[in-house]
């Protein structure tokens, strides 16, 4: 109940109380984090809330636990714009590595195998990497379930993709090229 003689109460001039706490009336714009491996995305934006005093607070497209970088965080009335961020075009730079299998398609999980790789050469990936390139039809390795077997949804997201089906969940990502240093 607004406390009508306190002029410090939001509820006193009708203004509906906006819960929000440590002195920030309406926090708003953007943060630019550099986010560390081990947090997820959700990590951070559930930090900035606690931080901020509000649970309007959005992200500008989700990293990998395990990736390092910029993420860009929308605040209050800024996550309206979250939606130009996501559209810009970004650089990653990554570590393949040739002849080991995990269970989770990452360097996180457990390794499943091990292939010998003495015959290929630096043409032969640079020629693999040529199809990586393109609009790619993105599919998340979520929904792994044991031993690096996909779990049934995941079985069903990758004969869709492998048939040409559309399937929720994924998106097509342009691949502007790969390089080697």
């Amino acid at each position: 109940m607004p406390d009508k003689t306190n002029p410090d109460d939001p509820g006193a001039a009708g203004l509906p109380d906006k819960g929000t706490r440590r002195g920030i009336d309406d926090p708003g714009g953007f943060v630019v984090v550099d986010k560390q491996a081990g947090w997820t995305s959700h990590d951070v934006v559930a930090r900035c809330r606690r931080l901020l005093g509000t649970r309007k607070v959005g992200h500008a497209g989700t990293l990998d636990p395990d990736a390092t970088g910029v993420l860009i965080v929308g605040v209050g009335r800024a996550t309206r714009l979250l939606r130009f961020a996501t559209a810009l075009r970004k650089t990653y730079i990554g570590e393949i590595v040739l002849g080991v299998t995990t269970s989770t398609l990452d360097a996180s999980g457990e390794v499943t195998g091990h292939f010998d790789m003495a015959k290929v050469t630096l043409a032969d990936v640079r020629e693999a990497a040529r199809s990586l390139t393109g609009r790619i039809e993105q599919i998340p390795p979520h929904g792994l379930g044991g031993q690096g077997r996909r779990a049934p949804a995941a079985r069903a997201s990758h004969a869709r993709a492998s048939s040409g089906a559309s399937s929720p969940g994924r998106g097509s990502v342009p691949i502007r090229g790969l390089r080697n240093r």
